[in-house]
């Protein structure tokens, strides 16, 4: 709630997205939230500013700071070695800055169930996009990857009880982390489990895609949730 995501929309996905700008350093990011914060008239709830600019912060000392890391999920057991040890250099960095570092078991919320509540709300907006795309512009299927249209097919299936269910479960979330924060300042993770994919990397095979997209033509996207597609999905995706 920090960036107005207006004018035509109070919050993306639920408050799962936000705008931001890519920049080369820690500076050029403060000064351009400095730019960017602050409640729109659109927005859904007024956040308290900072007492100073964020451009001030930058190189103030911290104090000594209660850091908390992991490098395994439910959704990866086993993060590729080069993951693993970025998160061991930066965390014996931060202790020889003087921080008080300690790897955790887990990851301190329900990592598996958040992913599984993140993807059923990717698919409902994914379906509403196509639904969008197709109603103001005339978009039709071919116009649309693949991917997107299965996607759209999941998001559509699984139902409004279950897209609910995730967003009320998002709280679940929310409260697990707030008990991290009240004796962690920060939490360290990998930024990837794995190098960075190769483009082309997340293609699904051709006999995969022959069935999703014969699926989709039979408007059975409920269906898919009951297929390999899903699961493969999330794998490579997540």
């Amino acid at each position: 709630g920090l960036i107005p995501h207006g004018p035509l929309q109070g919050e993306g996905l639920n408050g799962s997205a936000t705008d931001g700008v890519v920049s080369r350093s820690v500076r050029d990011s403060a000064r351009m939230l400095d730019v960017l914060a602050g409640p729109a008239p659109e927005s859904p709830y007024l956040i308290q500013g900072a007492e100073t600019p964020y451009a001030d912060e930058v190189g103030a000392d911290p104090g000594k700071l209660r850091i908390g890391y992991f490098t395994e999920t439910a959704i990866n057991p086993t993060p590729d070695a080069e993951a693993v040890k970025a998160v061991d250099e930066a965390a014996a960095l931060l202790e020889e800055l003087g921080h008080e570092v300690t790897e955790l078991p887990k990851a301190p919320f329900d990592d598996a169930q958040l992913a599984e509540d993140f993807l059923i709300g990717w698919f409902a907006y994914c379906a509403w996009g196509v639904a969008e795309a197709k109603a103001l512009a005339g978009a039709r299927d071919r116009d649309f990857e693949d991917d997107t249209l299965i996607m759209a097919a999941l998001g559509r299936g699984a139902g409004a009880v279950a897209f609910c269910s995730a967003l009320e479960r998002k709280q679940d979330h929310v409260r697990a982390l707030a008990q991290f924060h009240e004796q962690y300042d920060l939490l360290l993770t990998p930024t990837l489990a794995t190098p960075p994919p190769k483009v082309g990397a997340f293609v699904q095979p051709p006999a995969m895609r022959a069935a999703a997209k014969a699926v989709i033509k039979a408007r059975a996207g409920g269906l898919l949730r009951h297929t390999s597609v899903v699961k493969d999905m999330i794998e490579k995706n997540l």
